[in-house]
């Protein structure tokens, strides 16, 4: 097993090998922003990756996105993973290694949501702090498990087909979803997001993996500049975790790097 971590104020690189799970991750503060409000985690076992896209101005949208981490990531850990799969009601339909981590994640969004919209009615700020999350979690040798809240994303590469897991929580989202009727929405606006008020749920949902598979985390910073078919482009050009993080990095800065980016690319 290794694990890299570096770490500056313009770039944050994590690069995690342990068994049968590859993954790197990297954000980026871009070419147009000053600071970096975006956050990501992948602990040590590659199991388990989080990243988050913080709003708010100034340093507010980085201690939203580095709240929700710090978190998640304790709620969310292996021991207590192993913990919860003996605590509890299984869910029907939901095998038992994964449905005892569905109160997990309720828990961890519940915290972090009452704690951020607690900061806001402290600070009494005019644009209030808030963040995205996206998470993914390897269970067992035999599921993988996804969640997320607002409009960072999860893509899954399998024998040559790129699919988006999950469905931005945006009003641009339930434009195109109605068959793009109306005006269309500015793409930057959230429906849901942790922070804009005290009771937020997330989306879960899961899968069984194949060996192979291949999972991109990202923020808007990535798809706000390239499309999803540029995307595939890299897919079908790289088949190395690092390479292919860095390709798609590189790409969004090439479009313009407008906003902070961040990409966890993991094959399991």
């Amino acid at each position: 097993m290794s694990d890299t971590r570096e770490y500056s104020d313009t770039r944050q690189y994590i690069k995690v090998n342990a068994g049968d799970v590859s993954a790197v991750g990297i954000s980026d503060v871009g070419k147009k922003r000053t600071r970096n409000e975006d956050a990501f985690w992948i602990d040590e076992s590659g199991r388990i990756i989080l990243l988050a896209d913080g709003m708010g101005g100034h340093d507010n949208g980085a201690e939203a996105s580095r709240s929700a981490i710090e978190i998640f990531s304790e709620l969310l850990n292996l021991k207590k993973i192993e913990e919860e799969m003996f605590d509890g009601t299984a869910m029907m339909d939901v095998p038992p290694e994964l449905s005892k981590l569905f109160p997990v994640v309720d828990r961890a969004v519940e915290k972090t949501a009452g704690l951020l919209w607690e900061r806001n009615n402290e600070l009494r700020l005019d644009l209030p702090m808030g963040t995205t999350i996206v998470g993914l979690v390897i269970a067992g040798t035999n599921h993988v498990l996804w969640f997320h809240v607002g409009d960072s994303r999860i893509y899954r590469w399998r024998e040559s087909r790129l699919d988006r897991l999950t469905r931005d929580h945006s009003p641009h989202q339930e434009w195109l979803d109605s068959g793009r009727q109306g005006a269309e929405p500015g793409r930057h606006l959230l429906t849901r997001a942790l922070g804009i008020g005290p009771m937020i749920f997330a989306d879960i949902n899961w899968d069984r993996r194949r060996k192979g598979d291949l999972f991109i985390l990202c923020s808007d910073g990535l798809t706000d500049m390239i499309s999803d078919a540029a995307v595939e482009r890299i897919l079908r050009s790289e088949n190395d975790v690092e390479r292919i993080a860095n390709s798609l990095v590189e790409a969004a800065m090439e479009a313009g790097g407008h906003d902070n980016v961040s990409v966890v690319v993991c094959r399991v």
